[in-house]
């Protein structure tokens, strides 16, 4: 989202743009980009919930990624004011050019490029880091359960996505690449250890990394196309697809969609249904399967269209109001959220 939000210009420019347009409560994220460690006091007072950062090239001139030392200056500032970083953990010297035996519009050319030791790397320099500056790290999207033993014991927290939980590198079509996205959707026994692992408690929350682009951006080169999957829509019917097909419930479904997300963004007034907590809730149906085909976010390629689901939104309730019904939204009653 344009302007990257790297300093206090762009997130007021933001604050500003939402005016009358929030359907729901909204709160920004910073980022921390090489520089910019000085204006992370100044995010924070301005309202962002914490800072994101990416350590791989992210693609995109105006969020570019830290090295070892700016991340190392970044954590510093952000636990001086007791913020959260926010980590894509992927290291850049273990990732690899394509294999040049490969057909770049297959999906096996831009998984070879993407290997496991790339988040392996990433974490371990955020952990090593995070104890030194005693700064608050969450690592976000692992895409395979094989690095999760280097977050074992160190406070630092994590997530997967909807789209590692339900999709696999086999069923990848060449030329498809809505499914491109960085790190990469695995193979079906990486899957397998991510729900595992979500069980178990060792990856505590399910997000939805939403990064839609303009169609034109999703060529059908896997190599050249933009790497991002819209699925901000599709993350609750989703997860719990797969979910219910191994045995999970909905309790569980709760705790990594709701109350998990709330306490790493410390929103003390949501995130559960207690007394004295906001009311804001999910009507779900969990047992009517619908065909995904009407998607309401501006770009609307992605890998969940086509496909069948589990679990209707009915209705949403933003605190206490109705704020969806059947497939129809209410007037914008939504709010900024502030650190």
């Amino acid at each position: 989202c344009i302007p990257s939000t790297v300093d206090l210009s762009s997130i007021w420019a933001k604050r500003v743009s939402t005016s009358g347009q929030l359907y729901c409560d909204v709160g920004f994220w910073g980022g921390a980009v090489p520089g910019n460690a000085g204006d992370i006091k100044t995010l924070v007072g301005a309202g962002a919930l914490g800072l994101k950062c990416f350590l791989s090239d992210p693609g995109t001139e105006e969020f570019s990624n830290l090295d070892y030392e700016g991340l190392e200056k970044a954590m510093r500032a952000i636990a001086e004011v007791d913020s959260v970083l926010l980590v894509h953990a992927e290291w850049p010297s273990a990732l690899l050019e394509a294999d040049p035996t490969l057909d770049p519009f297959s999906y096996k050319a831009w998984l070879s490029t993407r290997p496991v030791e790339a988040e392996r790397q990433a974490i371990r320099n955020v952990v090593e880091l995070s104890r030194k500056t005693s700064c608050r790290c969450h690592i976000v999207h692992v895409s395979t359960p094989e690095v999760l033993d280097e977050l074992e014991g160190t406070g630092v927290t994590c997530e997967t996505c909807a789209h590692y939980l339900v999709f696999s590198a086999e069923e990848i079509a060449d030329r498809d690449t809505r499914f491109k996205c960085a790190p990469p959707i695995r193979e079906q026994k990486h899957q397998d250890g991510l729900w595992k692992a979500l069980a178990e408690g060792k990856i505590q929350m399910v997000t939805s990394d939403h990064s839609p682009c303009p169609p034109d951006l999703k060529t059908e080169n896997f190599l050249e196309s933009w790497g991002g999957i819209a699925g901000v829509q599709m993350l609750l019917s989703a997860t719990w697809t797969g979910a219910e097909k191994r045995g999970y419930s909905l309790v569980q479904l709760a705790r990594w969609l709701s109350s998990e997300p709330a306490k790493l963004a410390e929103f003390r007034d949501q995130g559960s249904i207690e007394a004295g907590k906001l009311a804001n809730l999910v009507i779900f149906d969990p047992e009517t399967e619908f065909h995904c085909e009407t998607l309401y976010h501006r770009h609307t390629g992605s890998p969940y269209q086509g496909r069948t689901w589990k679990g209707v939104v009915e209705a949403t309730y933003l605190r206490g109001l109705q704020a969806y019904h059947e497939g129809a939204a209410g007037p914008p009653q939504g709010r900024l959220i502030n650190s």
